[in-house]
C-alpha cells in the first residue's frame, strides 16, 4: 500500500503536557505527502486495528508495503486457497488503512486508482 492513511497523523514523537505535538510539514499535497510517522509506527497502527476488524488470515495484508513486488507477494500468499476471503474483510482492511480520512487526493497523486 501507498503511504497515505495513518500517515496523515502528523506527529513530532515530542509530548506537550503528555500528547504528541502535531506538525503541518507532512502529510498534505504541498510536501508531496511526506509521510508524518515512521512506516514501523505505522504498520504498528494499521495492524492494532486489523487485529479488531480482520480475520487472523488476512492480518498479512495490513502492513504499509509500497514495494511493488514485495505488495504483489504479500497478497498472494493472503488469497491462497483457505486463506482471507478478500471479498467479505477487504473494506475492513482499507478502513484501516485508510484510519477514517478521505486519501482520494493523495492516492490519486500516487497513482492509485
Amino acid at each position: 500500500m501507498r503511504p497515505c492513511g495513518l500517515y496523515w497523523f502528523c506527529f513530532t514523537g515530542n509530548e506537550l503536557n503528555g500528547l504528541p505535538v502535531i506538525i503541518s510539514d507532512c502529510g498534505n499535497q504541498a510536501n508531496e505527502w511526506k509521510p508524518c510517522i515512521e512506516r514501523k509506527i505505522a504498520d504498528q497502527v494499521f495492524g492494532a486495528c486489523c487485529d479488531r476488524f480482520a480475520p487472523p488470515e488476512c492480518r498479512g495484508l495490513c502492513i504499509y508495503e509500497s514495494n511493488p513486488i514485495e505488495a504483489r507477494v504479500v497478497l498472494m500468499h493472503a488469497i491462497q486457497p483457505s486463506r482471507c476471503r478478500l471479498y467479505k474483510y477487504l473494506s475492513s482492511i482499507i478502513h484501516c488503512a485508510a484510519q477514517t480520512h478521505d486519501n482520494t487526493a493523495c492516492c490519486r497523486d500516487m497513482g492509485v486508482h
